[in-house]
């Protein structure tokens, strides 16, 4: 059961501010001058604590923490009705991969990409802003 207390530690938010700046675990071990498994494993922390799978819903929990400075939906992935695609999107967009890239690992168009990218982003914005 993942905690509903939403609170990370210093470490944990520098490590989610690097990530939305599109930082991969290498790039964020070095920036912070720590080893790449003690990213994976605040990784792995943050994860289990807003009771996600990937970076992408984790991102978006933690955009909506910081916007309203209250406590997210319990299932914030749920309430913004990221499909399965989008939410795929939006981790590969997260490690730092293109259009092409992540077209040619889902075996779509680059602009089908980005166009799953722009959906998920409308609706984040969407649900933040309310």
């Amino acid at each position: 059961m993942p905690s509903m207390n939403f609170q990370l530690t210093k470490r944990q938010q520098e490590i989610m501010e690097l990530l939305i700046l599109g930082k991969r675990a290498d790039g964020i071990a070095l920036e912070l001058h720590i080893s790449i498994n003690t990213v994976r494993r605040h990784l792995s922390l943050i994860y289990r604590h807003f009771g996600v799978t990937s970076q992408a819903q984790a991102i978006a929990i933690f955009f909506s923490a910081q916007k309203k400075q209250t406590p997210p939906a319990k299932s914030f992935v749920e309430e913004t009705k990221l499909s399965e695609r989008e939410q795929g999107v939006m981790a590969l967009y997260q490690k730092g991969l293109g259009p092409k890239q992540i077209a040619a690992i889902l075996s779509l168009a680059p602009s089908t990409v980005r166009e799953y990218a722009r959906r998920a982003r409308n609706k984040i914005d969407a649900k933040t802003t309310q």
